[in-house]
């Protein structure tokens, strides 16, 4: 699936609709990874990561996608974590790991953390360039 099929798929959607796709993505990721023997931490410290490069691809993440990444994932973090979270998402280091981590995914799993990334990037209705490469990236 290619960034701008999701971006016009999920565009100007409502909160509400945002936050179920994020459910819908979360869960079918972690049902995929669980079968391939992950365990809840991983997914968790994984989608966190997709979503610290979803958010932090135009340099800060948002109060918007905070309230998403909670409502999507249950996981509670404060606005200080999540603005540092995203603050470094252009880090090489950092994308080469979610690069390696993607590569190890089955096709299937790959698709799902590909969905739930997309979710925030369509969080402002915006893709800009650097959310369009760094979307490319995880998507070879």
């Amino acid at each position: 699936m290619k960034i701008e099929q999701l971006f016009e798929e999920y565009k100007g959607l409502r909160k509400e609709q945002l936050i179920e796709k994020g459910r819908e993505a979360y869960a079918a990721f972690g049902e995929k990874m669980d079968r391939a023997g992950y365990g809840k931490k991983e997914v968790v410290a994984f989608a966190t990561m997709l979503v610290r490069l979803a958010a932090g691809a135009d340099r800060f993440g948002t109060k918007e996608e905070l309230d998403l990444f909670e409502a999507a994932t249950g996981v509670d973090t404060d606005e200080y974590e999540f603005a540092s979270m995203t603050k470094n998402a252009h880090d090489e280091s950092f994308i080469s790991a979610i690069d390696e981590i993607v590569d190890s995914l089955e096709k299937d799993a790959k698709e799902a953390a590909l969905r739930f990334a997309a979710v925030f990037f369509a969080a402002d209705n915006h893709l800009g360039e650097k959310e369009i490469a760094l979307f490319k990236r995880l998507e070879a």
